[in-house]
């Protein structure tokens, strides 16, 4: 589940081409397990998601899925997910009933 949840984020990025660390940064918003992420990376390239070239990842067009993304705001005390930083404002990514977060505006940015 963790390895579909990871590439669902990594083909709704806002670019199809990103470096390696890049995509390793984008798939620890589900997971911090490297051996998942190197099994999510390993998956989507056999099954034709991505493609890499030395440090680059493409993500491939017929699986880039940009438009399901959608952004919730809200009021909180938390961290982020993904860098650890304390936040008064989150952020959620939401995938059509599946919600990430809560993130800082600065990786959310980054990510999307």
């Amino acid at each position: 589940m963790k390895i579909e949840e990871a590439l669902l984020i990594l083909t709704s990025t806002k670019t199809r081409e990103m470096t390696v660390k890049d995509a390793v940064s984008i798939l620890e918003l589900v997971t911090k397990n490297p051996e998942t992420i190197k099994k999510a990376l390993k998956y989507a390239e056999e099954k034709g998601i991505i493609r890499r070239e030395g440090k680059k990842i493409y993500v491939s067009p017929e699986a880039w899925t940009r438009e399901k993304v959608k952004i919730r705001e809200r009021s909180c005390e938390s961290a982020c997910n993904r860098c650890g930083i304390k936040i008064k404002h989150c952020y959620f990514l939401i995938f059509d009933e599946k919600e990430f977060g809560p993130f800082g505006s600065e990786c959310v940015r980054r990510m999307l």
